[in-house]
């Protein structure tokens, strides 16, 4: 057997050296082109890698900045964790008020011998060292109330009509047959009490500083009359004094700490002068209607005392004229509740006394739901004159035992669960002129 492979029946070309040549430089070419020209890619795929890139760059942006957020709020909130900690303890005896000084619980009848005279009520503390802190203790139930003598003026309504001659005339008592309309009186040339205003070292008092205060107080003044009927003597004093030095305000008497304090036994209020004025006037408007609505009210419940301050503390005054505006932070926290937690969250409120209005899992939201039961009440001419009532029937009880449910119970038709349903439902998204 022969070990030779087989030969190829197909012959082979032979080319001359010259096409051999040829042949190799066109190959050469070839594959210089195939190194130097390499595929191109589409332009559309370019685009969306581009895209894709770029949103992988946001992404990571993005959770990185969120991540740094996330850390930072944690921090915030361990660090007011361990504030309001301090704070409930070093302020313990204020949150906890004894129960004999709620307006709205137990109070003493004033023919007993625990009734108080208004001159020997003990002082109102309130102790804000930070912004929002809310401990305050009451006054005493205030059960001989000042007499305020009826001022004509603040009951006889004006009318305006035009005679037989086509004059203006003005007056209280239209003749018959015209077409009389009611006008608002101003309250510049009425009897006011009287205000004094100074400072704690007893250095003058910028000028500023002075008339706003006394704009404001003379406006809450003006409200509580006027719109709700509480007559607040012309021949009552305040007097107000603006100390520099939170530490100060109260020091005579052995309190430190409080942003406001009021003595009825003076008829004397301290404010500390924050450094921040807004915060200032607001303590000065909030705290003026808690001396006014003790000295011409006196044991106002609970809600109706803080919500009615809350609600005048966002009081502008602009000339003669003034404007309430909306508590945005309250009605934020109402807006995350569903409203049947809120009205039942309110049916308890309303003859809570001090120490369960200010439980601590309950305060913030207890403000803010009394805050909108009066910002309801002052809405309409209608609610304010039920709100007038009820500030006269609380005057009228003086120390005695008063429910707000049953009142409210007497003056819907579906009870005081009928009120506070329609006050909670309401969108308080405007304010109010006054």
């Amino acid at each position: 057997m022969s070990s030779e492979s087989p030969q190829d029946p197909t012959p082979r070309p032979v080319l001359s050296p010259k096409a051999q040549a040829a042949l190799a430089e066109v190959r050469r070419k070839r594959g210089r082109r195939k190194s130097a020209a390499p595929r191109e890619v589409p332009s559309g795929q370019r685009v969306r890698w581009g895209m894709l890139l770029m949103m992988t760059i946001v992404m990571a942006a993005g959770v990185g900045y969120l991540r740094l957020k996330a850390n930072e709020n944690l921090a915030r909130v361990q660090a007011e964790n361990e504030r309001i900690a301090a704070m409930e303890r070093a302020y313990g005896t204020v949150t906890q008020a004894p129960e004999s000084f709620s307006g709205a619980s137990e109070p003493a009848h004033p023919d007993s011998p625990s009734a108080s005279d208004p001159s020997a009520a003990p002082m109102r503390v309130i102790p804000r060292p930070p912004p929002g802190w809310r401990s305050e203790l009451a006054l005493e139930p205030n059960c001989r109330l000042r007499s305020a003598e009826e001022d004509p003026i603040e009951r006889a309504p004006m009318y305006k009509w035009r005679d037989a001659s086509g004059s203006l005339q003005f007056g209280r008592s239209p003749p018959a047959g015209v077409n009389a309309q009611r006008v608002a009186v101003s309250d510049g040339n009425r009897a006011q009490f009287k205000l004094t205003v100074g400072a704690g070292d007893g250095s003058p008092v910028p000028s500023q500083l002075r008339d706003r205060a006394t704009a404001d107080i003379y406006r809450i003044v003006a409200i509580l009359r006027q719109e709700l009927g509480v007559p607040v003597a012309s021949d009552f004093t305040l007097n107000l004094s603006f100390v520099s030095r939170l530490d100060d305000v109260g020091k005579g008497l052995g309190l430190s700490g409080a942003a406001g304090v009021y003595m009825p036994l003076e008829q004397r209020m301290e404010i500390w002068r924050q450094p921040d004025d807004e915060g200032t006037f607001a303590t000065l408007r909030h705290e003026s209607v808690h001396a006014l609505l003790h000295e011409f009210v006196g044991a106002p419940p609970i809600w109706l005392n803080e919500g009615l301050a809350e609600y005048l503390e966002n009081l502008r005054v602009s000339g003669s004229s003034g404007t309430v505006g909306v508590n945005r932070d309250h009605r934020q926290l109402l807006q995350t509740m569903l409203r049947v937690a809120r009205v039942d969250a309110a049916m308890a409120m309303l003859d809570a006394n001090a120490n369960q209005f200010r439980q601590p899992d309950r305060r913030d939201l207890n403000y803010a739901l009394a805050w909108s039961l009066v910002h309801y009440l002052m809405s309409t001419e209608s609610g304010q004159g039920v709100f007038g009532e009820l500030l006269a029937e609380i005057r009228e009880a003086g120390c005695r035992r008063f429910s707000s449910k049953a009142f409210f119970d007497r003056k819907f038709t579906g009870g005081a669960r009928d009120f506070v349903t329609r006050a909670v439902a309401a969108t308080a998204d405007k304010g109010h002129y006054y």
